[in-house]
C-alpha cells in the first residue's frame, strides 16, 4: 500500500512538472519561425550556404526569427535594428560563447579570443591585443614588413605578366608572410630555411582546415547525445589539425624562449615575444600558461591570413565583371600616386574610391555573413559596442566584381593615376586621398562580408529582444549578409556599385550598423586595423600596377561568382586572371 502511495505521489509530481513546463512554454512570446521537426528541429531548412537559407527565412518570418537546431533554440536577427540591439544595446548580455567541439579541440580548450567565454581572461586578452599587439605604434613599426612582402608579390606577378594566374595563391602567400614575420619574427615556412617544421603549402592547408572546421555546423554541438558518434567526422579532423598545429607552435615557442634566455635584457621583436613577456607579468589577473600563448598565436596566424586573402579575391572578381569600376579605381590611383611608384600604406587615406570598392565587396561578400551567435551574459541593461575582422577574401571578391564591370575598374585607375601618378607604388599614407579605392573595398565588404558565421553566442539568462522572449541557452545570430542586401538601405542591393559609398560615407569599424564586415560590440576582432591596412594596400597596388583580364575566350558574364561556406565565404571556383603591366617598366624593379 505504501509503495502505491509513493508511486502515485511521484506520478503526480511528474505530471505537475510536465504540465507547468508546458503551460510556461505556451506563455512565452517567442519570435516567429517555422515549426521544428522532431530531433533535428529546423536543420533541414539550412542548405550549403546557411546565410542565404537564413536570409530566405527572414524574408518570410521577419527580421527576428526563432529556429530549433537539434535541441538548441536559435534566434536570428537580420536587420539594422536587430543588429543594434544584439551588438550594442544588449552587447554585454550577448558577449560570451557556447561550448562547441571546435572551441574544445582546436583552441586549447577555449583558450583563444574567439571561443573563450566572457570574463576576466577574455578582457585581459583583448586589452593585450589593443594596447600591445595592435597598437598604432606597433603597427607602424611593422610597416616595412608589409611593404617588403607586398612588393615581393607585385614583383612575382610582373614575372607572370600575360599568363593566367590563380590570384589567391599570391594573396595568401603575401598575407601569411606578413603575419608570420609580425607574429613569429621570421618566415618559418621559407623553402630555404632548413629548420622549417612544415612547408608553406602544408601550413596553408592546415589553416584552411582549421578555418573550415570552425565554421561548420557540427551535429554533436546541436544534438549532444549524438556527439560520441562523430557522424560527420569533424571532431576527428579537428583533433588531427590541432595536433599538427601544436607541433609547429611548440617549435616556435621553444625557439623564442631559447633566444630570450641567451640575451640579457632581451627586447621583444615580434608578437610572440610580446605574449611571452606578458605571460611573465606577475600583475596579470589571470595567469597566462603556455597553452594560452599558443592559442593566441594561432588566432593571430589564422585570422590575419584567411580574411585578407578572401576579401581581396572577391574584390578582384567583382572588378573583372565590371571593367568600368576598375577604370575608376585606376584613374584615382594614377591621379593620387602617379605611375612611377607603388602605393604605400600612408597613401591609403588619399584613395577613397579604393576604400569604396573594398566596402562594397564586404557588403556583397561578407567574410562573415552571419555574426556567430552571442551568449547572453546575465541581465539585459548595459549599453556597449565593438566589431569583427576582415580578410584577404575581400580582395579576391573585389577583383572578381571589377572584372565583371570594367567601368568601375577604370574609375579606380583614373583616381590612382590622378592622385599617385604612374611613377611609384601606392603607400599606406596615400589611402585618405583615394576615396574610390575605399568605396570599392566597402562595396566588396557589403556584397561579400568577410565571414559567414562568426563565433556563436548563447543566452545565459532569460531576456527580451523587440518584445520577444529569448530563453537562457538560446544561440543568437546576426545575419549581416541580409543587412547588406536590405532594399530599404541599399538601392539595387544585388548590384556591385562602389559609387554608392562616394555619396554615402559609412564607417566599417562597427559604428554604422548598415555595414558590419568586422561585426560590432566588445567581441570585435582587435586586429581589424591591420586587416584594413593589408586589404587596402594590396588591392590599391594590384589595381595600380596591372590591367586585369579574364583568360580568353572568357567574358565577364561567364565569371563564376558562386561561394563556398565556412568560417569565411571564399569563391567556390578560384579566380584565374591575366595581369598586364600598366606602369613604366622601371617601376617594377622592386
Amino acid at each position: 500500500m505504501e509503495t502505491k502511495i509513493w508511486s502515485a505521489c511521484l506520478s503526480l509530481l511528474v505530471f505537475v512538472y510536465v504540465l507547468a513546463k508546458a503551460l510556461r512554454r505556451r506563455k512565452l512570446n517567442l519570435p516567429p519561425g517555422p515549426k521544428p521537426w522532431p530531433v533535428i528541429g529546423n536543420l533541414h531548412l539550412i542548405g550549403s550556404l546557411p546565410h542565404k537559407s537564413l536570409h530566405e527565412l527572414s524574408q518570410k518570418y521577419g527580421p527576428l526569427i526563432h529556429l530549433q537546431f537539434g535541441s538548441c533554440p536559435v534566434v536570428v536577427g537580420s536587420s539594422v535594428e536587430m543588429a543594434k540591439v544584439i551588438l550594442k544595446t544588449m552587447d554585454v548580455n550577448f558577449s560570451s560563447r557556447p561550448r562547441t567541439a571546435a572551441g574544445k579541440y582546436t583552441t586549447y580548450n577555449y583558450s583563444d579570443i574567439t571561443w573563450s567565454p566572457y570574463g576576466a581572461y577574455l578582457k585581459q586578452a583583448r586589452k593585450m591585443c589593443l594596447t600591445e599587439l595592435f597598437s598604432t605604434k606597433r603597427l607602424e613599426s611593422y610597416e616595412y614588413i608589409r611593404v617588403e612582402e607586398i612588393n615581393l608579390m607585385l614583383k612575382n606577378l610582373y614575372k607572370s605578366s600575360g599568363q593566367p594566374v590563380v590570384l589567391k595563391d599570391y594573396l595568401s602567400t603575401v598575407t601569411l608572410s606578413v603575419i608570420s614575420r609580425m607574429v613569429l619574427g621570421k618566415k618559418y615556412l621559407d623553402k630555404e630555411n632548413e629548420n622549417s617544421v612544415v612547408s608553406l603549402d602544408e601550413f596553408k592547408k592546415m589553416l584552411d582546415e582549421l578555418i573550415y572546421l570552425n565554421g561548420v555546423i557540427n551535429l554533436g554541438d546541436v544534438i549532444p547525445w549524438l556527439s560520441f558518434l562523430d557522424l560527420q567526422g569533424y571532431v576527428k579532423r579537428m583533433k588531427i589539425v590541432s595536433k599538427k598545429l601544436d607541433r609547429f607552435l611548440e617549435h616556435v615557442l621553444d625557439e623564442h624562449q631559447e633566444r630570450r634566455r641567451k640575451v640579457e635584457g632581451y627586447v621583444s621583436r615580434d608578437m610572440v615575444d610580446v605574449l611571452l613577456e606578458q605571460a611573465e607579468d606577475p600583475s596579470l589577473e589571470v595567469k597566462m600558461e603556455r597553452h594560452n600563448v599558443k592559442a593566441l598565436t594561432q588566432d593571430l596566424l589564422a585570422g590575419g591570413t584567411e580574411s585578407s586573402a578572401v576579401t581581396v579575391e572577391w574584390a578582384i572578381s567583382e572588378l573583372l565583371k565590371k571593367p568600368e569600376i576598375f577604370k575608376k579605381a585606376t584613374e584615382e590611383i594614377d591621379r593620387v600616386i602617379g605611375q612611377n611608384r607603388w602605393i604605400q600604406e600612408k597613401d591609403m587615406p588619399n584613395l577613397p574610391y579604393i576604400e569604396a570598392i573594398v566596402k562594397e565587396t564586404m557588403r556583397l561578400h561578407p567574410v562573415a555573413p552571419l555574426l556567430m551567435p552571442r551568449l547572453v551574459r546575465e541581465d539585459c541593461k548595459d549599453l556597449l559596442a565593438g566589431g569583427t575582422e576582415s580578410s584577404t577574401v575581400t580582395i579576391i571578391w573585389a577583383i572578381s566584381e571589377l572584372l565583371k564591370k570594367p567601368e568601375y575598374f577604370k574609375k579606380a585607375t583614373d583616381e590612382l593615376d590622378r592622385v599617385i601618378g604612374r611613377n611609384r607604388w601606392v603607400k599606406e599614407k596615400d589611402m585618405p586621398n583615394l576615396p574610390y579605392i575605399d568605396a570599392i573595398m566597402k562595396e566588396t565588404m557589403r556584397l561579400h562580408p568577410i565571414a559567414p558565421i562568426l563565433t556563436p553566442r548563447l543566452a545565459r539568462e532569460d531576456c527580451k529582444v523587440a518584445g520577444y522572449d529569448i530563453k537562457k541557452g538560446t544561440q543568437v545570430f546576426v545575419n549581416v549578409w541580409t543587412i547588406g542586401l536590405d532594399p530599404s538601405i541599399w538601392e539595387n542591393p544585388t548590384e556591385f556599385n562602389p559609387d554608392r559609398f562616394i555619396k554615402k560615407p559609412i564607417d566599417v569599424r562597427g559604428h554604422d550598423f548598415e555595414l558590419l564586415p568586422f561585426g560590432a560590440g566588445r567581441r570585435m576582432c582587435p586586429g581589424y586595423s591591420l586587416g584594413l591596412k593589408v586589404i587596402m594596400s594590396s588591392l590599391a597596388n594590384l589595381i595600380h600596377g596591372f590591367n586585369w583580364n579574364l583568360p580568353a575566350p572568357m567574358k565577364p558574364e561567364d565569371l563564376n561568382m558562386e561561394e563556398v561556406f565556412g568560417l569565411s565565404v571564399p569563391r567556390k571556383v578560384p579566380l584565374v586572371a591575366v595581369p598586364e603591366p600598366r606602369l613604366p617598366l622601371e617601376v617594377y624593379n622592386l
